[in-house]
């Protein structure tokens, strides 16, 4: 969103115009834009479980801290995998 407000102010000095614009966008973002979804990944090894979780490097927690991450991801709207 920021990138296509920055284009606008770019695009046209005329504040009617870039406010109808902004307006559009706005409105395009609040009725048609969806957050992709987010994924994360517990898989069991055999003395700790791997973290892999999009966008981040990934990291390995002790399985007895399995729960804890698992309800802290699906707070945060994370698609939870365990496996």
């Amino acid at each position: 969103m920021d990138e296509i407000t920055n284009f606008i102010e770019y695009y046209t000095s005329d504040d009617a115009e870039r406010q109808k614009m902004s307006d559009t966008l706005l409105d395009y973002m609040l009725d048609v834009y969806q957050e992709p979804e987010k994924h994360v990944y517990f898989r069991r090894e055999p003395d700790l479980i791997n973290v892999r979780v999009d966008g981040m490097p990934e990291f390995k927690i002790a399985p007895s801290e399995i729960e804890k991450y698992t309800k802290q991801f699906l707070q945060l709207k994370y698609v939870v995998h365990v496996g």
